[in-house]
């Protein structure tokens, strides 16, 4: 939820980014998303209040939020209630979905594209383009032409660094993204104050990763 007035005698905007419930380990990274809306206000400057919000896909408490994030690392399914109600708020109410799999989980991974596959059948998960304005400093965020990724596999079995474009899939309507999903790793790297040894992304991308997301979900639908 999005309150554009200023809180009273803190000058900040409240900004209410709910995370999303399901059996899957809905919570098991449970400050990744705050520390990417703390390194938000360290590097933006900008004076975001955070609070911390779980709720189930019910369209009546997701129609109060113009971005949901959800991650997990363990197999998950949705009713098909959740998922007409999920639907309804990303495309009725153009609002976005974003979403990473902990520690790059697989069978998270397939439990996603599963039930956005349920829920979108007429559209693919396809990749967000390395030039998509998400990744451009536009929007008041950061310009991310490359990122810093690392895998297992290094030399004596240590961990492989390597620059990439961001390796992010999403759902585009109408010229819109309401789906955005990471299958590497964001959360981890984010949950931890020690490097991850997950497959993804650094810390420092993943936390711009998000922030480009979150201001393009703020951003006015034209």
């Amino acid at each position: 939820q999005l309150i554009d007035a200023t809180d009273e005698g803190m000058g900040e905007r409240l900004v209410a980014i709910p995370k999303l419930l399901h059996g899957g380990g809905a919570d098991a990274a449970p400050n990744a998303w705050q520390n990417i809306m703390r390194q938000a206000r360290f590097d933006l400057k900008q004076r975001f209040k955070i609070e911390r919000v779980l709720i189930d896909p019910v369209f009546e408490e997701l129609a109060k939020y113009p971005m949901v994030f959800m991650h997990g690392r363990a197999p998950f399914t949705w009713n098909e209630t959740q998922r007409t109600d999920l639907r309804r708020h990303l495309v009725d109410n153009k609002a976005l979905l974003f979403a990473d799999a902990i520690c790059s989980n697989e069978e998270f991974v397939q439990s996603f594209r599963k039930e956005m596959k349920a829920m979108f059948p007429e559209h693919e998960l396809t990749r967000i383009a390395p030039n998509d304005r998400i990744w451009s400093s536009r929007a008041g965020g950061y310009q991310l032409d490359t990122v810093s990724m690392h895998e297992p596999g290094g030399a004596n079995g240590g961990i492989r660094r390597f620059k990439s474009p961001p390796l992010l899939e999403g759902i585009q309507i109408d010229g819109r993204w309401v789906v955005i999903f990471s299958p590497h790793d964001l959360s981890c790297a984010m949950e931890n104050a020690s490097a991850s040894q997950c497959a993804g992304y650094d810390r420092e991308d993943a936390a711009r990763i998000g922030v480009n997301v979150m201001l393009y979900a703020l951003q006015p639908v034209p």
